[in-house]
């Protein structure tokens, strides 16, 4: 009930302090954990075909044969490195 917008003290819920309990096995939450290792799972490939790409257009660009090569390298790095950052995160073990 409400008066000229004073509440009454027991027309509040009750404050949220992180100890309510969710279930686990919400749909919710599975897709969210699906989407994490979806992720996880094309972040090498995309990251490699990046470099790939990067590297093939500067082979074309500079007459030379060796950029895809090297942009293979990095690419697959770069996914190793983000693949692992994301995997230790503290997001990602929820």
């Amino acid at each position: 009930m409400k008066r000229a917008g004073l509440r009454i003290a027991n027309s509040r819920p009750p404050p949220h302090n992180g100890c309510m309990a969710e279930d686990p096995r919400s749909p919710k939450k599975q897709w969210v954990a699906a989407e994490k290792y979806l992720q996880l799972g094309f972040t090498i490939p995309a990251a490699t075909f990046v470099g790939w790409l990067i590297g093939a257009g500067l082979d074309r660009w500079l007459g030379k044969q060796s950029f895809s090569l090297g942009g293979l390298i990095v690419g697959t790095s770069a996914g190793f490195v983000y693949f692992i950052r994301t995997a230790m995160s503290e997001d990602f073990k929820d």
